[in-house]
């Protein structure tokens, strides 16, 4: 019996908008990060 198991990194990058005149435009907010585990039998 033979079980993997695959481990991966969800990263998910949050953006808000930013009013700078020039400089508008969307910007990282935040990153969130979710360890996500598949296993296949």
């Amino acid at each position: 019996m033979n079980t993997t198991t695959k481990r991966y990194l969800k990263i998910t990058t949050i953006y808000k908008w930013r009013n700078g005149g020039k400089n508008s435009g969307y910007v990282p907010d935040r990153q969130t990060f979710s360890l996500v585990a598949t296993k296949n039998d």
